[in-house]
């Protein structure tokens, strides 16, 4: 996947309202504004939850897990553009 392809499907998604305090929590916990918003958009307020629980499409791997390296960075966001919107 391209960074322009990533990109692009975060540009399509409404705004995150960065004020809200759960919005303020995920950024804070993920650190990438384009993750929070497809994270948040696919998950609302169940998203912090979600970030702890195995998923079969991270090959059981927890999506917090993913955040630490590249390739699990890449994963997740290739996760993310498959579900449904």
């Amino acid at each position: 996947m391209k960074n322009a392809q990533w990109q692009n499907y975060v540009d399509a998604m409404p705004d995150v309202d960065i004020d809200d305090p759960y919005v303020k929590k995920l950024l804070a916990l993920i650190g990438d504004n384009g993750l929070v918003k497809a994270i948040y958009f696919h998950l609302g307020n169940t998203a912090i939850s979600w970030l702890d629980k195995p998923v079969p499409a991270l090959g059981h791997k927890k999506p917090r897990e993913c955040l630490q390296s590249r390739d699990g960075i890449a994963l997740l966001k290739e996760t993310l553009m498959r579900m449904p919107c």
